[in-house]
């Protein structure tokens, strides 16, 4: 009795400290209101999340049409085209932008 209630005490111990660190390393989340977001704060991010930017647009606009393929040329042209613009209108609106140039 004495050593099933030892291994069960050893066993608690070992499943907190697993729940521990998986809650531990744990990220916070980002949250971006998208409709906010103005070129400048597009260009002013690091590349990656220009990418993450412009490939959530690209697919938020592509299902307001009910596209179900991706374009992976077309979406780099478009991408570079809102880019151009965005350099030259620092204060328009990314999604506004982003809208016109993707249809």
């Amino acid at each position: 009795m004495k050593t099933m209630t030892k291994g069960l005490i050893s066993c608690t111990i070992l499943a907190g400290l697993v729940i521990a660190t998986a809650f531990g390393s744990a990220k916070a989340q980002t949250i971006i209101e998208m409709p906010a977001l103005k070129c400048g704060d597009y260009l002013e991010a690091p590349p990656r999340r220009q990418e993450q930017f412009a490939a959530w647009m690209s697919g938020y606009f592509d299902a307001e049409r009910n596209m179900s393929l991706v374009d992976l040329e077309k979406y780099a042209a478009t991408r570079k085209r809102v880019e151009e613009i965005c350099r030259r209108h620092r204060e328009d609106n990314f999604m506004s932008v982003f809208r016109r140039e993707a249809l």
